[in-house]
């Protein structure tokens, strides 16, 4: 039987895995280094992982991918060639009849999916970590606003969005405060591993988190919020979607909410 220190050194163990591969990916410097990484931690959680890019028509093609497209959030599917595509053939024999695909966000659009299976069934909670980590870190694609004819940016989480129009001259600026956001709330996820699953089991993460979040939202506030009129709070959508897996009442009664 596990003791409290064996749990502790092994939860050691999976934080500094996770942000080894944080730093690792972060100074990536081409979309093949950072496909190798990513595939590198993910196998750490899955008897048999891979990355694909969705920049790739074999991949759009394929309706489970799509739909991971569409919903920016995992999909369990069947791994055959109904569901998967033309990706099928680049994959081994089979472990499992099951697959896993986890989204890795650029702005607000999915620009890789983690592929995951396994005999019995691959860690999905530190799979869909590792996927909110590698968001916003691809090599050449980091911090780049949307194209000039656009001018909307979608937000909120999977279950919730609103396409909201941005005055070109503050487009940069959104995509910046949506990667902050996101990197800083999976290094919390990182960092704070025990208190975010206390409170997610108690349905009262602000109480557990409390003083990152609270420096978070301040230096947010002031980067962001306070700099920018049409700035939405990025921060706290980002607190409901990856800490709170979209359940905004995890969060707890006391968590004081959007800041705008």
């Amino acid at each position: 039987m596990a003791t409290e220190a064996d749990c502790r050194t092994l939860l050691r163990a999976l934080s500094e895995h996770l942000n080894h591969t944080a730093r690792r990916l972060r100074m990536a410097e081409s979309r093949g280094e950072w496909v190798a990484i990513l595939e590198d931690g993910a196998r750490r959680f899955a008897g048999y992982a891979a990355v694909f890019l969705t920049d790739d028509p074999a991949v759009r093609a394929g309706p489970a991918f799509a739909e991971v497209l569409e919903s920016k959030d995992t999909v369990v599917t069947l791994r055959d060639a109904s569901q998967l595509g033309g990706a099928l053939g680049r994959l081994p024999e089979a472990l499992s009849g099951r697959c896993y695909l986890f989204p890795v966000l650029m702005g607000d659009e999915v620009a890789a999916v983690v592929y995951a299976e396994d005999a019995e069934q691959p860690d999905r909670n530190a799979l869909e970590l590792l996927g909110a980590i590698a968001s916003g870190t691809l090599p050449g694609l980091q911090d780049s606003a949307p194209a000039a004819g656009g001018g909307l940016i979608q937000i909120g989480g999977a279950k919730a969005r609103l396409k909201v129009e941005i005055p070109e001259a503050d487009r940069a600026l959104h995509w910046k405060a949506q990667r902050y956001a996101r990197v800083h709330v999976a290094q919390m996820l990182i960092d704070q591993y025990e208190a975010v699953e206390h409170g997610r089991r108690n349905r009262a993460l602000y109480v557990y988190l409390k003083d990152p979040i609270e420096l978070q939202r301040k230096e947010f506030r002031k980067l962001y919020l306070d700099t920018c009129a049409s700035m939405t709070d990025y921060y706290h959508e980002e607190l409901v979607r990856t800490l709170a897996n979209n359940e905004a009442p995890m969060l707890g009664p006391q968590y004081p909410g959007a800041m705008r």
